[in-house]
């Protein structure tokens, strides 16, 4: 017979927590975690942690009980999908739910797998890759991304603006300082000021060296990089500097997708790498396919973005295709998305 889950809602830590008849768990960030410390037991018994353990008030204490409250699944289902239980935490990225993309790329973390996602200049693929990031922030992995292209403020500022769900004009950018305007409420810039000081600084390391090697790659993770719960981004693959030069770029590329690889299993850590297809570039899969054929040999997957259809510049939602070129456990699956440009954020669409 099935053990009967049981739902509690915590009113100081606005967090959710369950019992499955066995152990208990509380929900932080879209994800059910063991309840190491005790917390929600403790509330359910009025434990007093201010009182010493020999003190008659120690346990029963009513106003530590006030703190949580048993709920039925059904209030759990409308409270978790609720918009002011989402605006309780916006930096955790409750807009990945269900994501099957992102929760697919999740799994390799632990793996030597390199992925190389693909697509023509501007059609999203530095956003995507912010999206990653936050994605994998807010689920307490060690982000390192190797942005080439963008400097370290700039994509701060892209990447604030995707958590947070604000525009490109919420910030401003002065003497390399970034500050956020009037028009930005002050909920919202606390929130923004507590993530910018816990999880990011925690969780996401951003390095914009110029002339960037695989070599600087590996020396900068022996010195900064935790484990098996790294990442690494890297924006992007053209702008990679090789160690020696080849007789032509192509082969250069090459060298460079073969040292990624090697490098990705000696750490033990995924890799994505974005590359930049040429301007103009149709969609269609095996014209996509051919441009990643010099590399298949070392990358693990493949990854093209594309656009469903013309867009015009101002367009502020489009609609994009991720396209699973290569894998070894799925092949030429479809993902589509909204695109929201003005905030960066990309939503899984069926």
């Amino acid at each position: 017979m099935k053990k009967k889950t049981t739902y509690y809602w915590m009113t100081d830590l606005k967090r959710f927590g369950k019992y499955d008849g066995k152990n208990y768990y509380i929900l932080i960030n879209g994800k059910w975690m063991s309840d190491n410390d005790r917390i929600i037991f403790g509330k359910l018994i009025g434990y007093d942690e201010f009182e010493p353990d020999d003190s008659p008030y120690a346990i029963g204490s009513t106003s530590v009980m006030d703190t949580i409250e048993e709920i039925t699944e059904e209030q759990f289902n409308e409270m978790y999908n609720s918009e002011k239980y989402i605006a309780l935490f916006p930096y955790d990225s409750f807009w990945y739910r269900n994501d099957d993309l992102l929760e697919y790329l999740e799994n390799k973390i632990g793996t030597s797998n390199l992925t190389m996602i693909g697509g023509r200049p501007c059609v999203g693929k530095t956003a995507f890759m912010i999206n990653v990031a936050n994605y994998f922030v807010s689920r307490g992995y060690n982000v390192f991304v190797f942005s080439i292209e963008m400097p370290t403020i700039q994509w701060t500022r892209h990447y604030f603006q995707t958590s947070f769900d604000l525009t490109y004009e919420s910030f401003h950018m002065k003497n390399n300082v970034l500050s956020l305007s009037d028009s930005v409420n002050e909920q919202t810039e606390a929130e923004l000021v507590k993530h910018a000081q816990t999880a990011m600084l925690k969780y996401l390391c951003i390095d914009d060296s110029p002339s960037l090697t695989v070599k600087h790659i590996l020396n900068y993770m022996k010195k900064n990089g935790t484990g098996p719960k790294d990442i690494i981004l890297i924006d992007y693959f053209q702008l990679i500097t090789p160690e020696e030069r080849e007789d032509n770029k192509e082969n250069e590329y090459i060298v460079i997708a073969k040292q990624l690889k090697e490098l990705s299993v000696s750490l033990c850590n995924p890799i994505m790498v974005l590359s930049q297809f040429p301007p103009r570039h149709p969609a269609d899969y095996y014209e996509s396919l051919a441009v990643y054929d010099p590399y298949l040999p070392f990358i693990d997957t493949a990854i093209t973005i594309s656009d469903l259809e013309p867009y015009e510049y101002e367009d502020r939602i489009r609609d994009l295709q991720l396209i699973v070129m290569k894998d070894s456990i799925i092949n030429s699956k479809i993902f589509n998305y909204k695109f929201y440009t003005d905030t960066g954020r990309f939503i899984q669409t069926v």
